[in-house]
């Protein structure tokens, strides 16, 4: 979707924001598998008195070692290319180090050649920075509520902030919010196993459930 909405004219589209409708399909995807992640972390927390640090920085070394050396690769190739892609960026590098894509491109109302696309991934990161440590630390006990906030606090921050305020973190909450309460009635809530049950029985083509 956001491939085609870059590379064809809106008229062609019917005007659907098939970009935007692609990007928030991403961050629910990312929302729960990297929340099926932290969860079945809490489990093993709560069952087999692994401290809190250690699941956190286990957490947090596996995204760096998943993201951060093709991301920073990334960077060092564009820099080096200067403005062959259309990424001269040289005032503006600590933005891109520190995964501030998003607060640079909302500050300026503009978007920066080949290094544009890197919003989504800032948001994803600063999310990711913050999620697990609500987790572990203040609302363990009060997941269900914390997500239900989420969706809906991500849904009308929008409404309340000029600008192009969809690439704001606290914009987004909601699409993770909607993954991360998919993995919580998988893996937090017992209830729900039989339904997720059924959906990989059905997803592997088998025309029998057991209930």
């Amino acid at each position: 979707m956001v491939i085609v909405s870059h590379r064809f004219p809106e008229h062609l589209l019917f005007n659907l924001p098939l970009g935007s409708f692609g990007v928030n399909i991403f961050f629910v995807l990312s929302g729960f598998l990297i929340s099926r992640i932290l969860f079945r972390q809490l489990k093993e927390f709560n069952s087999e008195g692994i401290t809190r640090p250690k699941l956190i920085l286990n957490f947090i070394l596996r995204r760096i070692l998943r993201i951060f050396p093709i991301y920073y690769l990334t960077l060092l190739f564009l820099y080096l290319t200067k403005g062959l892609f259309g990424n001269n960026y040289e005032e503006n590098i600590l933005w891109y180090l520190f995964y501030g894509a998003n607060f640079l491109n909302y500050y300026d109302n503009k978007w920066y050649g080949s290094l544009a696309h890197l919003w989504s991934l800032s948001v994803e990161e600063q999310f990711y920075l913050i999620w697990p440590f609500l987790l572990f630390y203040f609302l363990k006990t009060k997941i269900l509520f914390l997500l239900i906030f989420f969706i809906i606090f991500g849904t009308i921050y929008p409404f309340f902030i000029t600008g192009n305020s969809d690439i704001l973190t606290l914009a987004c909450v909601n699409a993770f919010g909607i993954g991360a309460l998919l993995a919580y009635f998988e893996i937090l809530n017992p209830d729900n196993e039989k339904i997720f049950l059924y959906i990989r029985l059905s997803s592997t083509g088998c025309n029998t459930c057991y209930y």
